[in-house]
């Protein structure tokens, strides 16, 4: 997948962006969350949804996550979809698109 193929994503995340951002993941996180415990990396922040960081997992895997800007305390939140990698993620956006 390239960049091309993936336009509602902008990638351009120095590495003290990338670390606020995964600092901002950890701090807002509760027990029970999906990816608490997880090690997770920034790679790109959405041009459309506002808030929402696409964050590369171990396993290759890729949340898209909706930042809050404060500690949750409902496991549901950060809102987080997971998908098994960047091309499916962008599959599911296209179809919402189409709907919308």
């Amino acid at each position: 997948m390239t960049r091309q193929d993936a336009p509602r994503w902008n990638f351009e995340l120095d590495e003290g962006r990338a670390r606020k951002l995964e600092g901002e993941l950890r701090d807002e996180l509760p027990p029970g969350h999906v990816l608490e415990g997880l090690q997770v990396r920034a790679v790109a922040v959405s041009k459309v949804w506002k808030d929402t960081v696409a964050f590369i997992m171990a396993d290759g895997r890729v949340a898209s996550v909706h930042l809050t800007w404060r500690k949750e305390t409902d496991p549901t939140w950060p809102w987080t979809d997971i998908f098994a990698n960047f091309e499916l993620l962008t599959q599911y956006e296209d179809l919402n698109f189409e709907k919308a």
